[in-house]
């Protein structure tokens, strides 16, 4: 071979090496995200801001965790990405098809998200109300409407149920419950509050789905909205999912109790919750602790169901499982005050 066939040919390997390191695969790379201080600011203001009765002061954090995705929906995560996300303890790759279905696009995954993200605020609500045993007054609000659906066009986001073929309904349940008594292909009618007008709305029900036939559906996501006797509003956005739930709880307490829940001190967590206060599971959790530990946190709140996914604790930081808001504020105060609390087995 010549000189100049050999350097031709080096360009060739070169370049076959280039295109393979962009080459698009069909993974989803989880990397640690931007954590935000529940009891600080987003944007200069509170992140959550409580006004017309008194607050206290915070300090320290309270930090929710995130995880920073790359590919699946919202793009394309290149064979070079995907390799250093696999050579990194705290990332990981995944399979597209494990976390997202075929025809699911970023516009639908970011919905979703935004969904979940605000229905997490709207259970930290309840879940913080129940735990400080202040009276809510509960509203049945739809989240979103199914593209393609009957109640497609018909409804809203934001509109309120306040009664389904005249009964008056005060849950979501209530109102699920109402509509399933009708079959497959009957008429329902609701009466909704939309923009401070009542009006009725009527949708022909349809099988939820291949694997319910006799289910009846409208095509609706609805969920309980809890108004306390004073405005909580959280100025966070373009973040997705429901596991910030427990942290902006425990924002919500810290700022309505005369005593630091966190003594002052860096303390970052994660999990769903529920008007009970019930803490969930989550994703992404080795991800989360990272971003936690990177950015200043000493304790690490997470589900106790989640431990056995905790592969990998970083030095410096204590992980610590609870089951419910009452166990979160309880361990987080106890380390504070510098005792011992729970870990996962990892640790």
């Amino acid at each position: 071979m010549s000189r100049r066939q050999r350097v031709v040919a080096f360009i060739a390997a070169i370049a076959v090496l280039i295109a393979l390191w962009i080459l698009p695969v069909p993974f989803v790379a989880l990397n640690p995200g931007p954590t935000f201080n529940t009891i600080g600011s987003y944007n200069g203001q509170p992140l959550i801001k409580i006004t017309g009765t008194k607050t206290y002061p915070t300090s320290g954090t309270l930090s929710m965790t995130t995880v920073s995705e790359s590919g699946g929906p919202y793009g394309f995560v290149s064979l070079g990405a995907a390799m250093k996300a696999w050579l990194d303890p705290s990332a990981a790759v995944v399979p597209t098809k494990t976390l997202y279905p075929d025809n699911v696009n970023s516009s639908q995954a970011i919905q979703e998200g935004t969904a979940a993200f605000t229905g997490s605020q709207n259970d930290a609500v309840a879940a913080a109300m129940n735990y400080l045993h202040i009276p809510v007054t509960n509203h049945v609000v739809v989240d979103a409407v199914v593209i393609g659906s009957p109640a497609d066009g018909v409804y809203k986001p934001g509109d309120e149920i306040i009664a389904v073929d005249g009964v008056p309904v005060s849950t979501s349940q209530e109102a699920i419950t109402a509509i399933r008594k009708h079959k497959v292909g009957d008429n329902v009618t609701t009466t909704v509050v939309r923009d401070g007008k009542k009006m009725d709305l009527t949708t022909t029900t349809r099988a939820l789905g291949p694997s319910h036939p006799h289910t009846p559906s409208v095509g609706l996501s609805i969920s309980d909205v809890v108004e306390p006797p004073f405005t909580i509003t959280f100025s966070l956005s373009d973040v997705g999912g429901p596991s910030a739930g427990t942290m902006f709880a425990l924002g919500i307490i810290d700022q309505l109790t005369p005593e630091m829940i966190n003594a002052g001190k860096n303390v970052a967590g994660t999990g769903t919750i529920d008007a009970q206060g019930n803490v969930g599971a989550i994703g992404g959790v080795v991800q989360k602790i990272a971003g936690a530990a990177r950015d200043g946190a000493k304790l690490f709140v997470l589900p106790a169901s989640n431990c056995p996914d905790l592969t990998r604790v970083p030095g410096g930081i204590v992980a610590t499982p609870v089951n419910t808001l009452s166990q979160a504020v309880n361990v987080i105060k106890k380390w504070a005050a510098g005792g011992t609390v729970p870990r996962c087995p990892k640790q």
